[in-house]
């Protein structure tokens, strides 16, 4: 199974991306520390699907989450 980084995740596009890809991939979902992730623990697919709350604008951490998932 593939797995896809997607950004913003919390977001309209970022939920409709979630829906069409959750059930033939892995999804690592980035939300900001201030976002619910009530729709990801809740979705049909969560077994396919990574919650991280990151900050990305700071640049040290969205490296070390990168870093994290390619290792």
């Amino acid at each position: 199974m593939k797995s896809i980084l997607i950004t913003g995740a919390g977001g309209n596009l970022g939920r409709s991306i979630t829906n069409e890809l959750a059930k033939d991939h892995y999804l690592h979902a980035t939300l900001s520390v201030s976002e619910d992730p009530g729709f990801f623990t809740e979705h049909s697919y969560k077994s396919n699907i990574g919650v991280e709350f990151i900050n990305l604008t700071d640049e040290a951490a969205s490296e070390a989450y990168v870093h994290k998932l390619i290792q």
